[in-house]
């Protein structure tokens, strides 16, 4: 009799063990599919940036950048940065003005992108401006 319940408690745990077991395995792959997604969904954008579809690539990279930390999110702020920047050189119809205000939003996510120096001059100095404390008026 004292055997039969030693062969219950056994066989309990030995079903627990492997029920953990399943459940591991399960999330280990479940992880894995979600992994494959994102790169998926990386490349894609990747691929909408450099066809010139940056409206769509931006939204993809805001999407993926939300989600990600580390090196990753660096690598989707370089990207939405080159989308700013390509919107910026690329939509012959900007005024100044807005041309600037893209280039801004790129450097906001990576300057480095940003390669003429005139440019990145231009940015620095409006921000130095804007930052600027405004003097007080001399007292009288």
């Amino acid at each position: 009799m004292a055997e039969k319940s030693k062969s219950k408690g056994g066989s309990a745990v030995k079903n627990v063990v492997m029920i953990l077991f399943i459940v591991a395995a399960g999330l280990f792959v479940w992880k894995k599919v979600e992994q494959r997604q994102t790169i998926a969904r990386e490349n894609q954008a990747v691929a909408l940036l450099e066809e010139g579809k940056y409206e769509e690539a931006i939204a993809m990279f805001d999407t993926l950048a939300a989600k990600a930390t580390g090196e990753a999110r660096e690598r989707h702020n370089t990207n939405l940065a080159r989308c700013y920047a390509g919107q910026a050189e690329d939509s012959p119809n900007l005024s100044v003005a807005q041309q600037m205000d893209l280039y801004r939003r790129a450097a906001s996510y990576d300057e480095t992108v940003i390669k003429n120096p005139v440019i990145l001059r231009a940015l620095k100095e409006a921000e130095a401006k804007l930052t600027a404390q405004p003097t007080p008026p001399p007292a009288e």
